[in-house]
């Protein structure tokens, strides 16, 4: 019963309205027993009483995708190109993929670096919105573009780089 009751509740926090199964349909996916609407409504709030009704847990990944969707890239930040793009671009075309290759590449970093501290103790210490952003800060400084902070970045996050310089 427990079982079914938690594969009902992940149904509902993570499907939309229409795709939600009705109770009548998750109780007869036991080939043991049939369970009644009433039972599972019963077990269902006994579940959600014994977590506190707290069924969001935010990781790290949840505020760095949060901070992706404003932008870390902004209009008068500085790209030191690399030994390796060509000196002389021929069209306006090429700076843009350029450009779109360094704001693609700061997600992939930002993504990476959260995936690295995942795994450190020491960056666990930290709270997980000052994880997400320092990772933005470091793939950005991988990626030589500067300012590695700057106004928009504290506006997004809230945060001061005091607070993600360690």
């Amino acid at each position: 019963m427990w079982g079914l009751t938690a594969l009902f509740l992940a149904s509902k926090y993570d499907e939309i309205d229409k795709n939600i199964p009705y109770i009548k349909e998750f109780g007869q996916v036991s080939s043991r027993a049939k369970y009644s609407y009433s039972e599972v409504i019963k077990c269902e709030n006994k579940f959600l009483n014994l977590l506190n009704w707290e069924l969001m847990v935010l990781t790290p990944m949840y505020f760095l995708t949060a901070l992706l969707s404003f932008g870390v890239v902004f209009d008068d930040d500085v790209f030191k190109l690399s030994s390796s793009t060509p000196k002389n671009l021929e069209s306006i075309g090429e700076c843009i993929q350029i450009l779109n290759g360094k704001v693609k590449s700061v997600k992939k970093f930002a993504v990476f670096f959260v995936d690295i501290g995942i795994q450190s103790l020491e960056i666990q210490k930290h709270k997980f919105s000052v994880q997400a952003v320092a990772s933005v800060v470091a793939a950005r400084k991988v990626l030589h573009i500067e300012p590695l902070w700057n106004d928009q970045l504290e506006q997004i996050s809230g945060l001061k780089f005091k607070d993600v310089e360690e």
